[in-house]
């Protein structure tokens, strides 16, 4: 299958099987109000909760799909889930809940009764990064500006209230009272860095950074990318941690195979932003250890990636759908870094695979999971909490926009895309200052 070949399955994918399912499930959620999951045979499960989450990233689904097709009706979808948001899922004092209040305890969970307005509450960070990937998409879908700032003020938000000295990660939750009051730094409490908290915290400035040029978010997602390129890998080559001590050191040695798969591109790709030549060498360089390296312990026979690995080494030998199209995104990032076609023929094998096995031609989308001889597990949500369309969208995006690699492709020429002059009093100072908090760390445990 040819680089144009995949372009055009991966836009007829979009088109007529992943985004009419999609545009069908929020025109339910608009037209009968029932905010619920959905089974595997498409029928709603009232037992099966949706999340923020989940709603956040329909958003940006329908938005990032608007801005490549031009197609209105999905501009219509995008308004109907930004709605439903604004109406159920956020506090606009302190941010986005993590779960989706239903309509008869939107007044009293979570302490917002009136007599309880002074309670303080816990909102999830991971949450926040979410929301402001899907409301920086969704402005660059309307071209509106109220939607980027409010993305903007989340950033703030947790800059003030989430972000931890010395170690310059954020914590996992953030606090604030209901008259407003931000509690501050959380470095007193935090207790274990959360890895996933960082990686979509990058995801989240990125995307905002694409629609619309911030030098203050472009300072902290450098900082951030510094922060997991000297530390976070710092015990590992071969892995992305999902949690660490307050050492930086991996809290089990279990793996999930798509984080390590999503973190390998995504701070690639957000190094790309940054500009900076050296770091986009360095995480480049990560990328490919760090796949190459799922490829080998995770890679099935069938060109698919299994999903976890055990402490003791033991595999979990099913396949989630959200994995392989990661694995789609990762094998592409390494062929345009690399121009190794190896990684081209990997990502076309799995598309294939996808294409025979995953997508469901009856409903749309793509199966939730499949067993280890590739059949459907017919106990997997259709819709979840964390059943969406991003993984699936995205990964469709990404050949569609595939190219072939050129040698003029150098990290000097893509740092050139970059689309802020990046302070290049550089990394390397920050590097050495980094390491140096790193290498003391290490010497008290």
């Amino acid at each position: 299958m040819r680089i144009q070949q995949l372009n055009c399955s991966a836009q007829e994918e979009l088109d007529s099987n992943v985004m009419p399912f999609w545009r069908k499930v929020v025109e339910g959620y608009s037209r009968t109000g029932e905010l619920v999951g959905l089974g595997f045979d498409g029928r709603q499960d009232a037992d099966t909760p949706i999340s923020t989450i989940l709603l956040c990233r329909m958003l940006w689904s329908y938005s990032a799909y608007y801005r490549q097709s031009g197609n209105d009706d999905y501009l219509s979808a995008a308004k109907q889930t930004r709605e439903i948001i604004a109406n159920c899922c956020v506090d606009p004092q302190v941010g986005f809940y993590y779960d989706y209040p239903r309509e008869n305890e939107i007044k009293n969970r979570r302490g917002l009764s009136s007599e309880q307005t002074n309670e303080r509450l816990s909102f999830n960070t991971l949450t926040q990064a979410y929301a402001i990937y899907a409301l920086a998409e969704y402005a660059g879908a309307t071209q509106q500006s109220s939607d980027y700032d409010l993305a903007l003020a989340l950033i703030h938000r947790l800059e003030l209230a989430a972000k931890t000295k010395p170690y310059g990660v954020y914590a996992e939750t953030i606090l604030a009272a209901k008259n407003g009051e931000e509690v501050g730094t959380q470095s007193g409490r935090l207790k274990t860095i959360d890895t996933r908290c960082q990686l979509h915290l990058v995801e989240a400035f990125v995307c905002l950074l694409r629609v619309k040029q911030n030098a203050h978010v472009a300072s902290l997602l450098r900082e951030l990318l510094i922060t997991v390129e000297l530390c976070v890998y710092a015990h590992e080559d071969d892995c992305f941690p999902l949690s660490l001590d307050l050492f930086w050191r991996p809290n089990n040695k279990e793996l999930s195979y798509g984080p390590n798969l999503e973190a390998a591109w995504l701070l690639y790709d957000a190094a790309r932003v940054v500009g900076n030549a050296e770091l986009l060498s360095l995480l480049g360089q990560r990328m490919l250890l760090l796949v190459d390296a799922t490829l080998q312990t995770a890679k099935t026979a069938h060109g698919a990636f299994w999903t976890w690995q055990f402490d003791d080494g033991r595999q979990d030998k099913t396949m989630m759908w959200w994995i392989q199209a990661e694995g789609i995104n990762a094998l592409l990032n390494c062929y345009q870094f690399s121009g190794d076609e190896h990684y081209l023929q990997y990502a076309t094998k799995l598309w294939q695979f996808i294409q025979s096995h995953f997508r469901d031609a009856s409903l749309g989308e793509w199966y939730t999971r499949l067993d280890k001889d590739a059949r459907a597990d017919i106990h997997a949500e259709k819709v979840g909490p964390w059943r969406c369309p991003y993984h699936t969208v995205r990964a469709c995006l990404q050949l569609i926009n595939l190219t072939p690699f050129k040698h003029s492709d150098t990290v000097d020429a893509q740092c050139a895309e970059a689309q802020f002059a990046n302070n290049e009093q550089s990394v390397s100072f920050q590097t050495k200052q980094r390491r140096s908090i790193n290498n003391n760390n290490k010497s008290q445990s």
